[in-house]
C-alpha cells in the first residue's frame, strides 16, 4: 500500500498568515492530462509532485498546481495517477493529509459517492500554528486520487476559497 504521507502536502509554503482582502477575478482551467478543471484567480505553479520510490513504483504521475495570495491564502490541488495494480487506502488518504495541517478541530466531514467517485470534504479550524483554517475535497475516481485544498488566515474570509473548492470537477479523460 501507498504512503499517503508520501502524497499529502504536508510542505505547502503557507507564509506568515495575515489578514488581506483580495477581490478575486476567477478564471477556469482545464487540465486535460490530469482529468480536472478548477477556477484559480492568479498565476499558478505546475510541478511534479515530489514522491519517494516506493510510491513512484506505484504511480503514473503526481502533479500539484498552487496558487499562492500574499501570505494570506494557499489553493492547491494534487493530481495523483496510480498504476492498474496498485492499492490505495482512500481513507488513511485523507486522515494522513489533515494530519500534515495539524487542525485542533474538524468542523466537518463528509463522504458521498457519484457515479465512478468517491468524494469527501473535510473542513479544519485552528490549524497549523492556530492561525490557519482548511477545506478539503478528496476525490478518488477509478485509478486518481484528487486532493484539492484551501488554507486560509483565520481573519480573512473564507468566501473565496470555497468558490475555489466548489469549483473542481472532474473532466472526460
Amino acid at each position: 500500500m501507498i504512503s499517503p504521507r508520501r502524497i499529502a502536502f504536508a510542505s505547502l509554503p503557507l507564509i506568515a498568515v495575515a489578514s488581506a482582502a483580495h477581490a478575486a477575478a476567477w478564471q477556469a482551467h482545464q487540465y486535460d492530462t490530469d482529468g480536472f478543471a478548477v477556477e484559480f484567480s492568479a498565476n499558478v505553479k505546475v510541478r511534479p509532485l515530489a514522491v519517494n520510490d516506493t510510491t513512484q513504483a506505484k504511480v503514473v504521475r503526481a502533479t500539484s498546481y498552487m496558487q499562492v495570495g500574499g501570505g494570506a491564502y494557499a489553493y492547491t490541488v494534487g493530481a495523483s495517477l496510480f498504476k492498474p495494480d496498485a492499492r490505495f487506502d482512500f481513507a488513511s488518504g485523507v486522515v494522513a493529509t489533515m494530519r500534515t495541517y495539524k487542525c485542533r478541530a474538524i468542523d466537518s466531514d463528509t463522504t458521498t459517492k457519484q457515479v465512478g467517485a468517491v468524494i469527501r470534504e473535510v473542513r479544519g479550524s485552528q490549524c497549523m500554528n492556530g492561525t490557519v483554517r482548511v477545506g478539503a475535497r478528496f476525490v478518488l475516481a477509478r485509478q486518481w486520487f484528487y486532493q484539492v485544498v484551501y488554507l486560509v488566515s483565520t481573519d480573512a474570509s473564507v468566501n473565496d476559497a470555497e468558490h475555489f473548492l466548489q469549483s473542481f470537477r472532474l473532466t472526460q479523460r
